[in-house]
């Protein structure tokens, strides 16, 4: 594999947790005056990330549906936890 190809392999790995929080991170700008929004927006990527790589690691291999299962109740229920508490 060349470096080129790895880069977007890597970069493809990662998008479902940062798409998925980018878009929680937008209904939560909507819907809760955030007192430090980017960091929410922080602990959303990073939760998928987390989220991602144990299933990876758990898993054997990307792409499980059980790995996207877990990082949309880990990213909602991360979500819900912030619009309850303000950001």
């Amino acid at each position: 594999m060349s470096i080129l190809a790895g880069f977007w392999h890597v970069v493809n790995f990662l998008w479902a947790g940062f798409g998925l929080a980018l878009v929680l991170w937008l209904a939560l700008r909507l819907r809760v005056p955030l007192a430090r929004p980017w960091r929410a927006l922080a602990w959303l990527v990073g939760t998928g990330w987390a989220v991602s790589l144990l299933g990876l690691v758990w898993g054997g291999q990307d792409g499980l549906i059980a790995t996207y299962t877990a990082l949309v109740v880990a990213q909602g229920t991360l979500a819900w936890w912030l619009a309850r508490r303000g950001g």
